[in-house]
């Protein structure tokens, strides 16, 4: 569901990929980053991570599946860990008729 080429100064800004039944969650450790040294965007059916700050930056980029509702996708930063969260699109299912 997720591929990712990755970029760091630093390995310890990989992920922690929690998946569940109606979303992925990662945890990114981003000590001394405030959520305005981060930029997240999406495109096509790719997400862009970037961080840069005064001693450090990474770059992060994850090839989304399109099972992954990328309208929906939100983060947050909180005491140094980088969550974003993208829910995955509800399965629509089609009643066929027997002949």
């Amino acid at each position: 569901m997720l591929h990712t080429n990755s970029y760091c100064y630093n390995s310890m800004y990989l992920p922690k990929v929690k998946d569940s039944e109606d979303q992925f969650e990662l945890r990114f450790p981003v000590p001394g980053f405030d959520k305005s040294d981060i930029q997240i965007k999406v495109k096509d059916n790719y997400l862009f991570i970037n961080g840069e700050n005064e001693e450090d930056k990474f770059e992060k980029t994850y090839e989304l599946s399109d099972a992954i509702n990328k309208e929906k996708i939100s983060a947050e930063v909180n005491k140094g860990i980088l969550k974003l969260t993208l829910p995955k699109h509800t399965p629509e299912y089609k009643e066929i008729t027997i002949n």
